[in-house]
């Protein structure tokens, strides 16, 4: 239930650390930098829109794959697109009609 007391129908609403976890942060995929922050402090996702903004480089696809994975979501699925671009950068999903 939401604040407002009606039914919260989101599939994830955080990505929290186990009590017990211990992650070693020299040894990749915790080594980067914005996953290690997210294995520390876990991540919120609130309702309505949710962008990671960054540097190239700085981690963004590693925690949406990292993120996926421990969904249960095919974790290639986030760079699916990059090879039909041509360019080596990811290009939109192809509009439904």
């Amino acid at each position: 239930m939401t604040d407002s007391g009606e039914f919260d129908a989101r599939p994830v609403r955080a990505f929290l650390p186990g009590p017990d976890v211990r992650v070693d942060e020299t040894v990749w995929p915790a080594s980067v930098p914005a996953l290690a922050q997210v294995l520390r402090d876990g991540l919120e996702v609130p309702a309505g829109l949710t962008v990671l903004v960054g540097e190239n480089g700085s981690g963004k696809s590693t925690v949406v794959e990292t993120l996926a994975e421990a969904y249960g979501l095919n974790p290639q699925g986030v760079r699916r697109w990059a090879s039909r671009s041509g360019s080596g950068r990811a290009s939109p999903a192809p509009a439904r009609g």
